[in-house]
């Protein structure tokens, strides 16, 4: 999958910043998915070190459970 980088995310003119925001969380989603899905394959011998790096990207970016989903 390749994804996007924030200088990726073109702002168009009009657009409010909750659409701008919501474009970023949407990416940012992706981005996590992804981690997630790498740290599985990396660090299954260390679940809580892939839970921690997991969970704190989450708090970062304002990402839930739900939005993984």
């Amino acid at each position: 999958m390749k994804l996007k980088t924030l200088k990726d995310i073109k702002v168009k003119k009009g657009i409010n910043n909750s659409t701008i925001r919501k474009d970023i969380k949407a990416e940012a989603i992706k981005w996590v998915k992804e981690d997630i899905k790498e740290f599985d394959i990396y660090l299954k011998e260390n679940r809580d070190t892939a839970d921690f790096l997991n969970k704190r990207w989450m708090k970062r970016l304002n990402i839930t459970e739900e939005d993984l989903e």
